[in-house]
């Protein structure tokens, strides 16, 4: 995982894995906000973050006008 994490970008998005996993270890719920979470196709946000969701939580992706596409694309993932 820290190998595949030291190609996909800097501190700034170990930062948020880190965030993330800890939110999910202690049960806590996590808001991300910015460039990072914002361009990030829902496709992979989706499939990354929906493990993470607790049965009756919420996961909420703010996008711009190409909303629609994405979630069109992202069905998939949101299925499973």
């Amino acid at each position: 995982p820290l190998d595949v994490l030291s190609k996909l970008g800097g501190f700034d998005i170990a930062g948020l894995c880190g965030v993330c996993l800890g939110g999910a270890l202690e049960g806590l719920p996590v808001l991300m906000d910015g460039f990072i979470s914002g361009v990030a196709a829902l496709p992979m946000l989706a499939e990354y973050c929906l493990p993470l969701v607790k049965v009756g939580g919420s996961f909420l992706a703010m996008k711009g006008a190409s909303g629609e596409e994405e979630l069109a694309a992202a069905r998939g993932a949101i299925r499973k």
